[in-house]
């Protein structure tokens, strides 16, 4: 078994080349070196991942960059994407920022066209049923009841078609 590999600790090794003691320290706090103890009145470390300034949560960073490593194995990974390309909601649908507020962009499209805000009852439609196609050919503005209404007759429809694919024996 050999020495523990931080300097000037001569303690055997456990596991990763530490000792016990250094090898708590780096699985707490990401580095042998860090020996903070948070108690009363003692403030934490800060996050080690470049600009944060955010309270030391575990593994040396903060609670979202330590997060993020666990998850992607990067403490600064981040899904976001740049400025002006949007994200995709769990629907399907293109999610933009304009002048700082987030909106879905068939209805940022339907606003420009008709040159007003859409009502909060204003439902805006795919044709196609493809919500990332947003050209103005493609959707329509109607009511939520309306809206409704077709999209029981679409699903109406899908059923009908597996009920004939898939008869009941």
């Amino acid at each position: 078994m050999g020495r523990c590999s931080v300097e000037d600790c001569d303690r055997p090794s456990r596991c990763w080349g530490y000792c016990e003691m250094h090898f708590q320290r780096v699985n707490k706090h990401g580095s042998p070196d860090i020996t903070t103890k948070y108690g009363r009145g003692k403030a934490p470390a800060t996050c080690t991942a470049t600009g944060c300034i955010q309270p030391h949560h575990s593994r040396g960073y903060c609670t979202m960059h330590y997060q993020r490593h666990k998850k992607f194995g990067d403490p600064m990974f981040t899904k976001i994407r740049p400025h002006g390309e949007g994200s995709i909601t769990p629907f399907g649908h293109l999610k933009v920022t304009v002048n700082g507020r987030r909106i879905l962009e068939h209805r940022l499209v339907m606003e420009q066209y008709l040159g007003r805000p859409l009502q909060g009852y204003e439902v805006v439609h795919h044709k196609d049923s493809n919500p990332m196609n947003n050209d103005i050919g493609n959707l329509e503005v109607m009511t939520q009841k309306e809206h409704a209404k077709i999209s029981v007759e679409a699903n109406s429809a899908l059923l009908e078609g597996r009920k004939k694919r898939w008869p009941k024996k």
